[in-house]
């Protein structure tokens, strides 16, 4: 979504600070050496630390202590400048004022965000030229007013995936929605679970329903409850979309042990609520927040999967496109991914010619951390992490092995980054696999 926000300019900023912070996940792009200027003036602004250098490498120009937390650092430097970029974007300003107003006069936006009738005109080109192809929804001008056009439908998914991000879903009413056309050909085989789930009777409009749903997903979030009891009436109702989602649950709960079957009513609803959501939103939006290198990953992830799941929907009357199955696993398997339990860890501490100061550490490290998930270790061959002051360890030969290095015993009791970089190989093992475990260890590896 962030491109349809933006001008030609400032994409080209962010793409270029994206392409400098994470080159290995981008594919080679055009140098834009005359961005680097007005980018480093940008950051400036932002009081961001970091220099871009011409040759679209970078430098902070403050020392950054945790070496450990430079990823994180990252993320957050793209995150200020990405709402930097959008406050000075007039598209931002534009899209986020048709929101809060329905079908505002010409005159109206021009005084409330102070521009000429004429750079609404060449605003509202760009936008179009963006979101029409990607998501099937433009901006108009009808007698003087201006508004969202396009399929019911596809207006609601961006409106409301706006709202995500820039918090503001209250002020979308249904009328926003009224004047436009809803694909029934989609909506239509999908009202007998919508009808269920919020309780609507049979003269309940399409357009109603699907309004229901995002507000439901976005803003009104039902309770845990709720959606266990709507769950359990729509296993009594039945139907080949239950029947999948059954299945679907059941096949994942074999590999992700957080997939408790005893809920199964109350992920019921959900799942049917996202595979509704991805029936009738672009699929380009849904993962518009997931960079390429990302997708790919999980693509290649889910490949086994897709098959499966597609023959399982073969021996069904239900009909989902494949790409509707593709989109859902895309955006179930990160959270299957990142939701594991966190096996325990094992830390080896050595603290050279003391005996008393090793244990200290050691205390330290047990009074944080949960013994469920870091234990202290007496082997270094069988520790998941070694903390020492011996740099002699930096050979050592397990490639899985996360070696935090000391180098001022009495500093390290004041910043305390030893258990800064214990939480971040705790989080690296939650999310990652066994190849990225190993990447990750060789990468974090201290050099004299």
């Amino acid at each position: 979504m962030l491109r349809i926000l933006l001008n030609n300019t400032q994409r080209e900023k962010y793409a270029t600070l994206d392409y400098v912070l994470n080159p290995a996940n981008k594919e080679t792009i055009e140098n834009l050496p005359h961005r680097i200027k007005a980018l480093n003036e940008d950051l400036e602004i932002c009081e961001i630390p970091l220099k871009i250098n011409n040759n679209l490498t970078y430098s902070f120009t403050e020392e950054i202590h945790d070496r450990f937390l430079k990823s994180y650092y990252k993320k957050t430097i793209l995150y200020v400048y990405k709402n930097y970029l959008l406050t000075q974007s007039n598209i931002f300003h534009l899209v986020k004022y048709l929101i809060a107003n329905d079908e505002p006069a010409v005159e109206d936006i021009v005084y409330s965000l102070s521009i000429s009738t004429s750079y609404i005109y060449k605003l509202i080109g760009n936008f179009n030229k963006e979101s029409g192809e990607k998501f099937g929804v433009t901006i108009r001008i009808n007698k003087k007013s201006v508004n969202f056009y396009g399929d019911a439908n596809k207006i609601m998914a961006l409106t409301f995936q706006f709202c995500k991000f820039f918090p503001s879903g209250h002020l979308v009413t249904l009328n926003k929605f009224l004047n436009n056309k809803i694909d029934d050909e989609i909506i239509d085989p999908l009202r007998p679970y919508l009808l269920k789930i919020y309780k609507k009777d049979d003269v309940c409009s399409n357009i109603e329903l699907i309004y229901s749903m995002f507000t439901s997903i976005y803003v009104e979030k039902p309770t845990n409850d709720e959606l266990k009891l709507i769950g359990y009436e729509l296993v009594q109702q039945g139907g080949d979309l239950v029947k999948f989602c059954h299945k679907l649950i059941s096949y994942y709960s074999r590999n992700y042990p957080q997939i408790k079957i005893e809920y199964m009513t109350f992920y019921l609803v959900e799942l049917i609520k996202l595979i509704i959501l991805i029936e009738v939103s672009p699929e380009e939006l849904l993962l518009t927040m997931s960079d390429q290198a990302t997708l790919k990953k999980y693509k290649n992830m889910i490949a086994k999967e897709k098959s499966e799941l597609l023959l399982l929907l073969s021996k069904s009357n239900l009909s989902l496109k494949m790409s509707t199955i593709e989109t859902l696993l895309l955006v179930i398997k990160p959270c299957l991914e990142k939701s594991k339990m966190i096996k325990t860890i094992s830390v080896y501490v050595e603290i050279m010619d003391s005996i008393f100061i090793t244990e200290l550490f050691g205390q330290a490290i047990s009074q944080v951390f949960n013994s469920n998930k870091v234990m202290l270790s007496t082997d270094m061959s069988e520790a998941n992490i070694i903390v020492t002051d011996n740099p002699d360890t930096i050979s050592f030969k397990n490639e899985d092995t996360f070696i935090y290095l000391i180098s001022d015993v009495m500093t390290e009791f004041d910043n305390k980054n030893y258990l800064k970089f214990i939480l971040s190989v705790l989080s690296i093992f939650a999310s990652s696999s066994e190849e990225d475990i190993i990447k990750n260890a060789n990468l974090l590896r201290p050099s004299l």
